[in-house]
């Protein structure tokens, strides 16, 4: 077997594709999944694994092909981005009038209120209120609910189709494009606003028109792209790659990127997503230290692990 390697790199012509969807800076290009994926010789129906499945590269690319398989994160805000890239164009006559109601139903509902909405790190009243109207409008129409709850108490997995992922993923555009006044430095983290003068008015009026547009591009990116398979030959779930629920044996094939240690912060780069999810303060902490080279990583080192190997075990228990 001779593996064909592409550049991993994702280029501008990424950004017409799904992948162009999220701004996702670990990510590797289409191209260079297709390559690997096509010259592995693997037979139809092969399982293809991702542990840090991050934005759905893998995971889209072998439903294209026809294998099945699993992707994984411990990030559910990139659970929802990689359920949305799943979203085949059969579906595309569907999205503006599903838009449509959505928008309509946002006009004329009461917004939500969370005991402590994690929007006010950026929004003030009327911009949360804004935000929670049109989540709830998406809830009411594409995700089973009787009434609205936060989508961190909910189960992703089963519970959001690959359009409600398509549909929170154009509200997390909505949102993230007017926050680039809190953009630093460093490409994948977003600052708190330091003052109450210092936060965003954002009406519904205004927050309805970008969602508008960003359906609108998003939907551009469905008008070549080759069919995925049906959702069920692929799971999607929120799971740490230390403990993945699969069985020994089930991969054929592994493909993934793992995190760059202490480069990047994974959690603070998907702030606004978390909080549009309803995340608190203390699981948006639980989740930063869940993930692999974190900046708030413990300075001592974890003990030794028996499933590292015999040998490794009694060399790291010795010193």
């Amino acid at each position: 077997m001779v593996f064909r390697i592409e550049n991993p790199k994702r280029f501008v012509s990424s950004n017409k594709s799904k992948a162009g969807w999220v701004e996702y800076y670990a990510g590797y290009s289409n191209g260079f999944a297709k390559s690997l994926l096509e010259s592995s010789d693997l037979p139809p129906q092969a399982v293809i694994v991702d542990p840090w499945n991050g934005s759905g590269t893998t995971t889209e690319i072998a439903s294209i092909l026809g294998f099945k398989g699993y992707g994984f994160d411990v990030n559910p805000v990139m659970l929802i981005i990689a359920k949305a890239r799943m979203l085949s164009r059969p579906t595309k006559p569907s999205i503006n009038p599903l838009t449509n109601k959505i928008i309509e139903s946002a006009k004329i509902r009461e917004a939500p209120v969370l005991a402590s909405d994690p929007l006010e790190f950026w929004f003030k009243p009327n911009g949360i209120a804004a935000i929670r109207r049109l989540e709830w409008a998406i809830q009411d129409l594409v995700v089973e609910t009787e009434a609205y709850k936060a989508l961190d108490t909910r189960d992703i997995k089963n519970e959001l189709s690959d359009i409600g992922a398509f549909f929170y993923n154009a509200l997390f555009r909505s949102v993230r494009g007017c926050l680039a006044k809190f953009h630093t430095s460093n490409p994948t983290w977003i600052r708190k606003a330091q003052s109450e003068t210092e936060k965003i008015t954002y009406s519904l009026t205004n927050l309805t028109a970008e969602f508008r547009r960003q359906v609108n591009g998003m939907l551009k990116s469905l008008e070549d792209v080759p069919y995925c398979h049906l959702e069920a030959d692929f799971v999607l779930d929120v799971a740490s790659s230390d403990a993945l629920p699969l069985e020994d044996n089930t991969a054929d094939m592994i493909l993934a990127s793992p995190p760059y240690c202490t480069r990047i912060d994974y959690a603070m780069a998907t702030l606004p997503e978390l909080a549009i999810l309803g995340f608190s303060k203390e699981k948006m902490r639980t989740l930063r230290n869940q993930m692999i080279g974190t900046s708030t990583i413990s300075k001592k080192p974890p003990g030794a692990l028996r499933r590292m190997g015999e040998n490794m075990y009694q060399t790291a228990e010795a010193n």
